[in-house]
This record gives C-alpha cells, structure tokens and sequence, in this order.
C-alpha cells in the first residue's frame, strides 16, 4: 500500500544523503585546491613573482634563526625549500607565510619527534588493516605514489588517519631521492555513505595537507569516482585556476582493466608493477584487508609501519 508518509520520508533521507555527500566531497575538493596552491612553486620561483617569493624566503629565514627549534625542526628549516614552499603558499606574504610557518613547526614538534625512519602508526601496530594509505613505490618521475581507500579500511577516526598520512608521506621525504611532490591514488570503489559520513576526518587531513605540506601535492588520481563530484567538479572550474585543476584526474576504470593501455596519460607515468598492482587490486573486494601484496613493487624504504598488504 502506497503511504505518501514513507515515501516522504524516504525522499527525505535521499537529500540528506545527497547533502551530506556533497558536503565531504566539496570539503575535499576545497581543501585539495588549497594545498594545490595556484601560485605553485614552479610558478612562482621563476620570472616576475621570483623576487617577492626571495624575499619572503629570507624573511623566514631571519625569523627562524632566533628560534630555538627542535631537533626535527631545526633540520626541516636547513632545508630552504620546505621555507620556499610556505612563501609561495602565501604568494610572498611574510607575516602570513610566518604564522603558517610557525604552526607547521608547532604541529611537527607535538607530532613528528624522531627520526621518519622510527615513526610508528599505533593503530597498524595492532591491526595492520587499520589504515589504508601506503606508498606503491616511486613514479617515472620520482614522485611517492600512495594508495588510499576508505572502504579498505578498519577506522578513519581523524586524528589516527592524520597521523598515518603524514607519517606515510613524512617517511618518503626523508630519501633525498624522493620528489618533492609525490601522487595520490584515491580508490572510490565500494564508497558508501558510511565512508561520506566522515567529514571530520576529511576535513582534519586536508587542513594539515595544507596548512603543514603546502606545495607538495605534484597529482590526485581519483579512480572512479562518484557522479556527485563530476558535478562539483564541473561547477567550481570556473573559479579555479588551470594549473589546480590539472592536478586533479577523474580516472573511470573498468574492473581489471589494464592500466597500461588506459587512455588517461596521468597513468601512463606509474611504473609498469604499478599499473599491473593497481589492475589487480581493483578487482579484490573493497574491504579491509582485501588488496593483492605489494611485494612485487619497489618500495624499498618507503613502507611505513604495517599499514601495507604484504601479503594475501
């Protein structure tokens, strides 16, 4: 019997579900375009915007030396492009490109105490299912390429995920073979609306990305994603830059395709283990636990913790 109240009701829960989809997607679109700074550090290291980005670099500079800064600090401040990078975040505003600065180092020293190679993730420690966010090796041109999947796995509680990401990534820095940037592979397969509920954690990692790693985010592979972010995707391009929105690849992939021959040439950078890993894996079923083992890539030193599928 049709019941006008149930059939409202369930509409009802339809747009809640649409909202709350479109919320996170927008956060993560939001958030991803800041860390992709328009001003990218290519960009703005060369002609014109050179000399004020110099500028705010020497300023960082100066006002570093006067700190007493922790060991991890101290070294990440050796280093005059991490500086580089916060003033081109900041389009060579100092005070501004400071006080990013200073809450970058502010959130290292609480979070990032020993050397990358002894950083642990607890929640793999104990279950190495818990996160789902591990390096596939590096890319054609050096970069980190990471994996990460939210239905695959066990918790995204935010302050867990955000340790675990950064860590991941921290870890790859630390090889000075390693590219700057590194790619993130975003597997949408068996997303749900368990997984869109996350805002929190959504909205956790993409302020540390940018707030902590600006000018590091080189690519963003999004493997079928859902149709609600083609729609959002399509109605923010008019307001974003070109060079932001070429980071950002939509890659719709049929189950076992071959990677190797995809018409999309973001993929076509990804070592050949890569492509047949990454193949393979989406044809495993999107649960915890559920990925084909790594140990046919080369990701000599860039593992981290046990958050990796080293076997089946």
């Amino acid at each position: 019997v049709f019941s006008p109240l149930r059939a409202k009701s369930r509409v009802s829960q339809s747009g809640f579900r649409n909202r709350v989809a479109r919320a996170l997607l927008l956060t993560l679109l939001l958030g991803m375009t800041a860390t992709a700074h328009d001003a990218s550090f290519d960009r703005a290291t060369s002609g014109g915007r050179a000399e004020k980005a110099e500028q705010c670099c020497q300023g960082l500079e100066a006002w570093v030396a006067g700190l007493d800064l922790h060991e991890v600090n101290r070294e990440f401040c050796n280093d005059r492009r991490n500086l580089m990078r916060f003033a081109v975040a900041r389009r060579g505003n100092l005070e501004g490109a400071r006080k990013q600065l200073e809450k970058a180092l502010k959130w290292r020293e609480e979070h990032l105490t020993v050397d990358p190679l002894d950083l642990k993730c607890e929640d793999c420690e104990a279950n190495g299912r818990s996160h789902c966010f591990f390096s596939l090796g590096l890319d054609t041109l050096g970069r980190n390429v990471v994996y990460a999947s939210a239905p695959r796995a066990l918790t995204n509680e935010a302050h867990g995920a955000v340790m675990h990401m950064s860590r991941t990534l921290e870890l790859g820095w630390s090889h000075g073979h390693v590219a700057p940037q590194w790619v993130w592979i975003v597997d949408f397969n068996g997303f749900s609306m368990k997984d869109a509920m996350q805002i929190k954690t959504s909205v956790a990692v993409m302020s540390t990305f940018t707030d902590v790693m600006p000018e590091r985010l080189g690519e963003i592979l999004l493997v079928n994603p859902p149709t609600i972010l083609s729609i959002i995707l399509a109605a923010i391009k008019p307001f974003v830059d070109d060079r932001t929105m070429s980071k950002v690849v939509r890659v719709k992939m049929k189950l076992g395709e071959d990677v190797s021959s995809h018409s999309n040439p973001s993929l076509h950078t990804l070592q050949p283990c890569q492509q047949d890993w990454l193949s393979k894996a989406l044809t495993y079923k999107p649960v915890a636990g559920s990925l084909p083992p790594i140990h046919g890539l080369d990701t000599d030193g860039l593992l981290f913790a046990t958050g990796a599928p080293v076997n089946e």
